[in-house]
């Protein structure tokens, strides 16, 4: 029988398919379409220098792939990412200690709610699911059960087909206390 995934019905016939999945980051999946399209099967022999250009291109994205990789993990704002079911899929080490958590896998895979007090994180997730944005104060929840005010901002992040891929949030510590 169908399911309901996402919001889209999928048939029984593949319900229980498997199947490889590849995760690049942007950088990643533009070089493998220049590759793929001009280097490994063109339909036209590339001049040398225009394929040393290429793969000077290609260190250049690996340097801005690794550069903006170790911007966001250092970052001094607590940045998490879920998917769409809210579960977590990435914290960078602010939003690890900010939470008062030794380790990043303490709080991977854990659904949101679990880190914040009280009914408002369904009220922000109900806006982001409607306009796409969310920000405003809460108050989060860390480890050792202590409360603390958090400012955030949380986007969604659509496919190129405009279907909605994954949530994107950032955090600051409130200057209110309790």
């Amino acid at each position: 029988e169908s399911k309901m995934v996402h919001g889209k019905t999928v048939p029984a016939e593949f319900m229980n398919l498997k199947a490889e999945i590849q995760v690049r980051t942007f950088m990643q999946h533009a070089w493998s379409t220049i590759h793929q399209d001009y280097l490994y099967k063109p339909d036209f022999r590339i001049p040398d220098r225009i394929q040393r250009q290429f793969f000077r291109t290609m260190a250049l994205i690996e340097e801005v792939d690794e550069g903006f990789k170790n911007a966001v993990e250092s970052s001094i704002n607590a940045i998490g990412i879920t998917d769409l079911e809210e579960k977590l899929i990435y914290v960078n080490n602010s939003c690890v200690k900010m939470w008062g958590y030794d380790s990043k896998d303490e709080m991977l895979g854990r659904l949101l709610p679990e880190f914040w007090e009280g009914e408002g994180v369904y009220k922000t997730v109900k806006e982001l699911r409607e306009k796409g944005v969310a920000s405003g104060e809460d108050i989060g929840k860390r480890k050792d059960g202590s409360l603390f005010y958090v400012q955030f901002t949380r986007n969604m992040f659509r496919d190129a087909t405009g279907y909605p891929a994954f949530i994107f949030g950032s955090f600051l510590l409130s200057f209110k206390t309790f």
